[in-house]
């Protein structure tokens, strides 16, 4: 299956290309994602030493280190060199990749610690680097770039305010004062997106209500939670009139409510 025809207007993306299928920020996940006719692909990236962004999820490359941000591309390949399939690429490898999708939308999370800087590169670092990265590939109008740090999301308005922004949100993160929101919070996350000048809202979905979405809605802020990998969660929410979701299991979505939709247009 390709691109849906028809599809639901609320859209499907895949956690980490397809991570429930296939091993997660690969291009075979990314590539298995598009197959299963996303509407877009979600991947994690660090800058690293060489000014390169990796696609890794966690901070440390293993459990003993190092930092991801402190290897460079030579690192990454090397320590995968025994097994192909688990080779860390690159964001220019992930967006090439993507290029021919033209309906499939990028969503890129920026992974730095606001509480962790030994961790995780600067977002004065990172801002001007993901820039020029999207300009040379011009994929400046196909990627929204994420980020739990909110840091990046407010230097990035600030540089190139044409570059569509994504506010995650998750518990651990969401409280007066904290770090990873910049000066932004309020009682009701919408509200601190807004504040922030965003107008979409990737709130962790366990913590979402429906009045939550109404509200944010209200307020012209797209909701789109994370990671929703149970079909009644998924109903619940689309009842709810969530924008999008995203899912580590894509095929128990796509299919289903591309369905829903053909049938409420007959």
């Amino acid at each position: 299956m390709t691109h849906r025809e028809g599809a639901t207007s609320m859209k499907i993306i895949g956690h980490r290309g397809a991570r429930g299928l296939v091993a997660e920020n690969t291009l075979a996940s990314i590539v298995k994602a598009v197959a299963l006719g996303v509407d877009g692909v979600e991947i994690d990236v660090h800058l690293i030493q060489d000014g390169y962004f990796a696609l890794h999820h966690n901070f440390l490359f293993s459990s003993q280190g190092p930092a991801i941000k402190d290897m460079s591309v030579e690192d990454l390949h090397a320590s995968s060199a025994h097994d192909a399939s688990t080779r860390v690429p690159m964001l220019y490898e992930a967006l090439e990749t993507l290029r021919a999708a033209h309906d499939v939308s990028i969503y890129v999370e920026i992974k730095t610690d606001p509480t962790r800087p030994d961790l995780s590169s600067a977002p004065e670092d990172v801002v001007p680097a993901i820039i020029t990265r999207l300009e040379t590939h011009l994929m400046l109008e196909r990627v929204t770039i994420l980020a739990f740090d909110w840091r990046i999301l407010s230097l990035l308005r600030e540089r190139a305010p044409s570059i569509k922004r994504g506010y995650l949100t998750e518990k651990e993160t969401c409280f007066s004062d904290s770090p990873w929101l910049n000066g932004h919070y309020d009682d009701h996350l919408d509200a601190a997106v807004q504040k922030a000048g965003g107008t979409l809202w990737l709130p962790q979905y366990e913590q979402l209500t429906e009045q939550d979405v109404t509200r944010a809605h209200a307020n012209g802020i797209e909701v789109m939670p994370w990671t929703v990998n149970d079909l009644h969660d998924a109903e619940r929410l689309r009842d709810w009139g969530v924008d999008g979701l995203i899912t580590d299991y894509p095929d128990r979505f796509v299919e289903r409510f591309c369905q829903l939709c053909l049938i409420s247009q007959t």
